[in-house]
């Protein structure tokens, strides 16, 4: 438990994959600063988005690269819209 940061009463708290995910490449990338394999778990499970800004009044744009690694991904079914977080692994 302590290798992901938690305390004893997180261990009796549910967590989703994606937190755990999420913790464990943290980790990883910690861990592995100043070694040789440095930033290798950001090219091997991150990509980039780039988030558009344009506005309508004024003469305005902006743009900023995001790093992401996961994405939520809209699926429709007969009964409504659910959505599902679906990890990638960008190659």
């Amino acid at each position: 438990m302590k290798s992901f940061g938690w305390e004893s009463v997180d261990a009796f708290t549910q967590h989703d994959f994606q937190e755990l995910y999420r913790i464990l490449l943290d980790k990883l990338e910690e861990r592995l600063k100043g070694a040789p394999q440095d930033g290798e778990i950001k090219k091997m499970f991150s990509g980039v988005q780039e988030t558009y800004i344009e506005c309508t009044d004024v003469d305005y744009k902006s743009t900023k690269p995001e790093v992401f690694y996961d994405v939520n991904v809209n699926l429709r079914t007969d009964d409504g819209t659910y959505t599902l977080n679906r990890q990638l692994n960008l190659t």
